[in-house]
């Protein structure tokens, strides 16, 4: 049986339209295969956490809550640093015209 983790790595290569990628232990590779979306190849890397950053859910409620029928986006960054984009993977599926096997197509923040 999957751990928790792998689980959530073949859900989301699902979700991508790529595959989980198996690795022996101790072996850096890649816990998914690149998807092209446009022409640009994007390399995924999943993390499982048991729960997400508070300041990431509200901000994405926030968000929300501003335009509910728009996709909430959070762009987040250090002091001085460069942002990152946060977002549904329901939504980025959306985004990038991707059309998989099985979405979790739930818009609760973080999902």
């Amino acid at each position: 049986m999957p751990s928790r983790w792998g689980e959530r790595e073949l859900k989301t290569a699902r979700a991508l339209g790529a595959s989980r990628q198996t690795r022996f232990r101790f072996e850096s590779k890649a816990d998914i295969t690149p998807i092209v979306v446009r022409g640009l190849a994007i390399q995924a890397e999943v993390k499982t956490r048991r729960a997400l950053p508070r300041y990431l859910v509200k901000g994405l409620e926030q968000a929300r809550k501003y335009t509910p029928r728009a996709i909430p986006m959070l762009v987040i960054s250090e002091h001085g640093g460069s942002s990152l984009v946060v977002l549904p993977l329901a939504a980025f599926c959306e985004i990038a015209s991707i059309e998989p096997a099985h979405v979790d197509v739930s818009r609760k923040a973080g999902t």
